[in-house]
């Protein structure tokens, strides 16, 4: 064999050595992985909780009342119980806001379109009661669900609640203009009367807070708002007695991305992630590798990651294409089953479930 011969040779044999490594690195298809459920009908601009393994609770925009209503909704059926009559009486908590966005079109015209945020809510990790925050935000609201019994509670400020792993508990953070503190107090829905005042801690003032772990610590992270990162800082603040101290950690993402959405698993040891990135043909790669004058070429992708609750070991459970118009198509509604085993999301106009290993 002549050198030139041979020196292509090489180069052709280790192209192709890096194309099927390359390849054999691919992303997973979620929607491959994913269950369908079509007795759940898939609203971008709603909200989804799980109350069962088999039972959703779904906050959704009604056009005809022009108002949100909150429905119950047999995942294996598709019957729906409306809890409409039973919330009645919270319609300021379930209010929500509205906002204009706009969506460029082919042409290069911008399409606006009015967009129904609906309000926070949570269920406790027993599934029993739904905690809301009232529109002007001066008060909270403890609803048991299946019985006729609430808690109000003034709220101290400007903020957000978050559900300890007790069952009955939950934690209040709200901040003040005078202070660079958060203000922490713990609430009791079986003791309407306790309120009990944690010392202040650096929390929830810098980092969007995602929730409260296992080891009664409160999680939050700098992710939100930046672009394409590589890794982002995680907070964890023992805030119980006997529960760690502040400990400061790093998550390394597999690819460079932009962080959608952090949510916390019922049993508060996992993290779930939506990641938006560029997933960059197996082909281009080498090209670039070999030629770095040549650019590398990518489509726009985004999947849902879980992680430990210091998030270690993350692992990819599946990317999709990421969709022109995402405040209607893309990954929405994430949101854990209360074991645990499972996570739901909506995408192009479908509900979905995909299984969670352990």
């Amino acid at each position: 064999m002549r050198p030139f011969g041979f020196i292509a040779f090489v180069s052709a044999t280790y192209a192709l050595s890096l194309v099927s490594r390359a390849a054999a690195q691919g992303t997973v298809s979620l929607t491959g992985v994913a269950h369908k459920i079509d007795s759940v009908p898939a609203v971008l601009q709603a909200r989804y909780l799980w109350q069962s393994d088999r039972s959703l609770l779904c906050l959704s925009w009604d056009e005809q009342s022009q108002r949100f209503v909150l429905d119950r909704i047999d995942t294996d059926t598709g019957a729906r119980l409306s809890l409409a009559s039973k919330f009645q009486r919270y319609q300021s908590s379930l209010s929500g806001t509205s906002v204009i966005s706009q969506t460029q079109l082919p042409t290069g015209q911008l399409r606006s379109a009015l967009i129904h945020v609906p309000p926070q809510i949570s269920l406790s990790p027993d599934r029993s009661w739904l905690l809301m925050q009232s529109s002007d935000l001066s008060f909270y609201t403890a609803v048991r669900i299946n019985e006729n019994s609430e808690v109000r509670y003034r709220a101290n400020g400007p903020g957000s609640a978050y559900w300890t792993h007790v069952g009955h508990e939950w934690l209040e953070t709200s901040q003040t203009r005078q202070s660079s503190t958060a203000n922490l107090v713990l609430h009791d829905v079986d003791r309407p009367k306790f309120a009990r005042q944690i010392l202040n801690r650096r929390v929830g003032v810098k980092r969007p807070v995602i929730g409260i772990s296992a080891e009664g610590c409160l999680v939050s992270s700098d992710t939100a708002g930046n672009g394409p990162v590589k890794s982002a800082r995680l907070s964890l603040v023992g805030i119980f007695l006997g529960s760690p101290a502040i400990r400061s950690l790093t998550v390394m993402f597999p690819v460079a991305c932009e962080v959608d959405t952090v949510e916390i698993s019922v049993t508060g040891d996992r993290l779930a992630w939506v990641l938006d990135y560029y997933d960059v043909a197996a082909l281009s790669k080498v090209l670039h590798r070999v030629v770095p004058a040549t650019p590398m070429r990518g489509k726009r992708m985004t999947g849902i990651w879980v992680s430990r609750c210091d998030g270690s070991q993350m692992r990819e459970i599946g990317s999709v294409l990421s969709m022109p118009n995402p405040l209607n198509d893309g990954i929405g509604n994430l949101a854990w089953e209360p074991a645990g085993t499972e996570l739901s999301f909506t995408y192009n106009g479908a509900f979905y479930t995909v299984g969670v290993p352990r």
